[in-house]
């Protein structure tokens, strides 16, 4: 037997003893196997935890999941469809993994690649209603306006599709819609922290995951642990990253030049998930403004902090316009502040023209295709339909659209090309001045 077939055949045994929860047996094959498998291993971009959670309905015992979690294994891991071990449990109705997993840290927002799966959004269609899981969910960070394929948030979707079962549900988050925009998150944070107790957590753990920068300092000074463990096996440190939001950043660099530990790759991870909220975030709005600014110094201080080279920005080399391109660019931006909203999509076809013309060019000009996804790729798709419609494009103007779509598909590469798609929805708004309402659309960003 070679070495790979070994470990193999040793991991096999590991996922088996999980499987049935015999974590002692489990213990004695790493034990007497150490020097040839490691627990924490991600293989083919799974880790143990994508392993024993993807062959539901089987339901993996509570204690190894909580195992794992105490052995470091990474609890936000995405494999090679963008799931995460809270996806799979989901997935698995596996409710008592779902809770160890979100308190560990897991993404309640992590959407796979298809955009066809996040893991709070599941947790809402549970007949009945799980009131409690849900607002674990919330507390640990569930977004009510992220949308998925269908283009509704969760707010509109449940107003929107009257189902007499669900009036419970429809009723607790209209009220928390309401009280959030009122009273921000933080007060849910306070309202709901009984959730996130931990038996074996100290009171440096508390005040460290309640981001209290003040309260930190003095435990510290009266001699606190920075490395007690509480049930999970997380440091105080730890425990607030796994609980850290976008609102928590300014107090959680404060908090991580309190606590020095050694930097560790599930820090980072929790850092890195904190740089894909915070794109989210910014994504739903179609104009910058000053709050993006300190987000995005936070998290560069952030990953200066715990060692995480920021991929530099593409050095876009922008081709020369003729004055009959700046005009158009011009005509563009003036288009833009009549037709967009500050938020999501615009009302009119007209204004969508312009908005998906306008973010595809920012991405491609500005970042140079580094978030470039499949919202991106869904706006190249419907550009060309929208192009066709009323009064449409020449031939030879759709023709143009489809060469740039096919350029700019694969990686949002290609300069000229976002110019060219850019001032074509000029040409085409302009030639159908009386507008359209947009209606119902199946993309997200």
């Amino acid at each position: 037997m070679t070495e790979e077939e070994l470990r193999e055949e040793l991991f096999l045994k590991i996922k088996r003893c999980l499987d049935i929860g015999d974590i002692e047996e489990t213990e004695k094959i790493l034990e007497e196997n150490k020097d040839i498998v490691d627990i924490k291993e991600v293989r083919d971009t799974w880790n143990e935890f994508h392993v024993i959670l993807c062959h539901f309905p089987k339901k993996v015992p509570k204690k190894s999941i909580q195992y794992l979690i105490r052995k470091g294994v990474n609890p936000v891991l995405k494999d090679y469809a963008g799931m995460t071990p809270l996806n799979y449990a989901m997935r698995a109705k596996n409710l008592e993994a779902v809770k160890l997993l979100l308190k560990a840290g897991g993404n309640p927002n992590a959407v796979c690649f298809k955009g066809l799966d996040m893991p709070f959004y599941s947790a809402t269609s549970f007949l009945p209603f799980q009131e409690d899981l849900v607002k674990l969910f919330l507390v640990c960070g569930a977004n009510i306006y992220i949308r998925l394929n269908d283009n509704e948030n969760l707010i509109e979707k449940i107003n929107n599709f009257i189902d007499p079962e669900r009036k419970e549900e429809r009723e607790f988050f209209n009220k928390y819609h309401k009280e959030l925009e009122e009273k921000g998150y933080k007060y849910f944070q306070e309202k709901w922290d009984y959730l996130l107790e931990d038996s074996e957590e100290s009171p440096l753990h508390i005040a460290a995951r309640k981001f209290q920068v003040a309260k930190v300092k003095e435990l510290l000074k009266n001699g606190a642990d920075i490395y007690a463990k509480d049930s999970l096996n997380y440091t105080p440190l730890m425990k607030a990253l796994a609980r850290c939001q976008l609102s928590d950043m300014k107090e959680m660099l404060e908090i991580s030049e309190l606590l020095p530990e050694e930097v560790t790759e599930n820090q980072q991870s929790f850092i890195r998930r904190l740089g894909e909220w915070k794109e989210d975030y910014k994504s739903r709005f179609n104009n910058p403004n000053s709050e993006f600014e300190i987000l995005d110094t936070l998290f560069i201080k952030l990953c200066e902090r715990f060692k995480i080279q920021i991929e530099e920005k593409k050095k876009v080399k922008l081709p020369k316009l003729s004055e009959k391109e700046l005009e158009l660019e011009k005509e563009h931006q003036k288009l833009w502040e009549q037709l967009v909203p500050k938020e999501g999509k615009a009302e009119t076809l007209q204004g969508e023209v312009i908005r998906i013309t306008g973010k595809i060019a920012k991405e491609v000009l500005e970042n140079g295709g580094k978030n470039w996804s499949f919202d991106y790729r869904d706006f190249l798709r419907v550009i060309f339909k929208y192009f066709e419609r009323e009064k449409s494009l020449t031939n030879e103007q759709l023709a143009e659209v489809k060469k740039c779509t096919k350029k700019l598909n694969a990686h949002g590469v290609g300069n000229k090309h976002a110019y060219i798609l850019k001032h074509l929805g000029v040409v085409w708004v302009l030639q159908n001045p009386k507008l359209i309402p947009l209606g119902r659309v199946h993309y997200n960003l």
